[in-house]
């Protein structure tokens, strides 16, 4: 939100600076410009320290997670409820992770991946399989051996594309699987596969 991201520039210039001589005075000081520029809600009093006065809801990186979570949980009943749940979520920023927020940008950059893989994931089950491949390629890119993935992606493929497509994709991850692991796709992967043949 943008109170946050006000927060996070008063802190990180702040931390800018060298060491206080006083660090418990620079520290009443710092909060005291984040009151004045956020509200005196956005900065509470929490035992012998202070903390975020913000819901959840009013976090940006909080309220993705919980809105990836929750379409998580709808995935696999409900995936039209997983792509209403996702398909409007705004762009992360991708500044670093350092600084005194670097946690939460990493954290909600994480959310923003697992967001994107089950957006794609979630269309192709959704009935819009024929024009999935290209979302669940590039979710395939970003998680690279996560099987259920590549199932959406077989399947989309043999509408979209025809199904020796899909199973030549299906043979590559094979070899690719047997030459670094020495073993077989999963059960469900091979299902697909005989499906797929037949």
């Amino acid at each position: 939100s943008g109170r946050i991201v006000s927060a996070d520039r008063l802190i990180s210039a702040v931390w800018a600076e060298e060491e206080p001589a006083n660090p418990a005075k620079a520290l009443q000081v710092l909060v005291s410009r984040v009151r004045t520029a956020c509200g005196p809600e956005a900065v509470v009093r929490d035992g012998d320290g202070y903390r975020l006065g913000l819901d959840r809801t009013e976090v940006d990186s909080w309220a993705l997670a919980d809105r990836v979570a929750a379409a998580e949980a709808a995935f696999e009943s409900d995936p039209t409820a997983a792509v209403a749940l996702l398909d409007q979520l705004t762009a992360v920023d991708e500044t670093d992770g350092e600084g005194p927020l670097g946690d939460v940008r990493a954290e909600a950059t994480r959310s923003a991946e697992r967001a994107r893989v089950l957006l794609a994931r979630a269309r192709a089950r959704s009935g819009d399989r024929a024009g999935a491949p290209p979302e669940l390629e590039e979710a395939w890119r970003c998680a690279p051996g996560d099987e259920a993935l590549l199932a959406d992606l077989l399947r989309s493929e043999a509408v979209a594309r025809g199904p020796a497509a899909a199973l030549q994709r299906y043979e590559d991850y094979r070899a690719e699987v047997a030459d670094r692991l020495g073993t077989d796709p999963g059960e469900g992967l091979r299902r697909l596969h005989a499906e797929l043949l037949a």
